[in-house]
């Protein structure tokens, strides 16, 4: 599934309304939600029971995909909640990263046909979270500087115990970190940048890299 801002202007915090979903498979891309005013900036996504879970500037919109026709759910964040980035899931737990506040949430997707606004809950506070991942009981995030300036805490990060959220960090290079994901065999996890604009591959156990840079156009 691709999201879509479908704006003429690239602007992560855009309200037009003219988002959509792609879902490409075996080659072809195929409309899977059309523009319907319910999404401007949609950016990361997760699916569960059927349900599509969709981070949108400021909000939490969610789809029926057994009935794409029905009014999508809507769960409304505070006010400075700008730019919700990323989703991952553990049991009936969804987490979602807001990189410009600096907040992780969870909200209880127990049932996802009737969500309920009240339990979405603030986790924990880490600088700048974008990409998020889930392996096991722990919990993985890159860190995106909001006002592009790279410090030494834009690195990545290890929630060990999702029970207990306590982040240390996991890989001290810092930079403007973006997407995350971790090999099938879980020995390498792959982190996308912007400065310099690339891909770094980092070994789980000796956290050793390997940088692949993307040659501009």
């Amino acid at each position: 599934m691709i999201a879509n801002f479908g704006a003429e202007q690239l602007n992560p915090l855009n309200n037009e309304g003219k988002g959509y979903i792609l879902n490409y498979k075996n080659g072809k891309t195929e409309m899977l939600i059309p523009t319907d005013g319910n999404l401007s900036a949609p950016k990361g996504m997760h699916q569960e029971k059927g349900y599509l879970f969709i981070c949108d500037v400021n909000k939490l919109v969610v789809y029926n995909l057994k009935d794409l026709k029905q009014a999508p759910q809507i769960i409304s964040f505070p006010a400075d909640d700008l730019f919700l980035n990323d989703l991952a899931a553990s049991g009936n737990t969804l987490y979602i990263s807001v990189t410009n506040s600096g907040r992780i949430y969870t909200l209880d997707i127990s049932h996802p046909s009737r969500l309920d606004k009240n339990t979405l809950k603030k986790w924990i506070d880490i600088v700048g979270p974008n990409g998020i991942i889930i392996d096991g009981n722990a919990m993985y995030v890159v860190s995106y500087p909001v006002d592009g300036k790279i410090t030494e805490e834009n690195v990545i990060y290890k929630i060990a115990d999702l029970k207990k959220p306590i982040s240390e960090k996991f890989f001290n290079t810092p930079g403007q970190y973006d997407g995350i994901a971790l090999s099938a065999d879980k020995k390498t996890l792959y982190i996308s940048n912007w400065t310099p604009a690339g891909v770094t591959a980092i070994d789980m156990d000796t956290k050793k890299r390997q940088c692949f840079m993307l040659e501009k156009v």
